[in-house]
């Protein structure tokens, strides 16, 4: 198993070092995209409702965008003039 915190002194103590700003430049741009992940975290109630999707489809209740198409338009007819 990964020791995070030595895992993360060591790549500390590399980037220390580095000169290319390329490599730099890679890093800040994780370092935003993390930062938009963190702030786009699911709530609690999101990430149940996608649970909740995913089981239904493993127990097979799903239906072909064709069939809700169809249904759709007979159901509200006026939209699809």
């Amino acid at each position: 198993m990964m020791d995070i915190k030595a895992e993360k002194l060591s790549l500390i103590e590399w980037l220390a070092g580095v000169e290319d700003s390329r490599v730099i430049k890679q890093f800040i741009a994780l370092q935003k995209s993390n930062q938009y992940f963190e702030n786009s975290k699911l709530t609690e109630k999101e990430r149940l409702a996608i649970d909740k999707g995913l089981q239904s489809i493993k127990d097979g209740k799903v239906e072909s965008h064709s069939s809700v198409m169809e249904s759709t338009r007979k159901k509200y007819p006026n939209l699809f003039k």
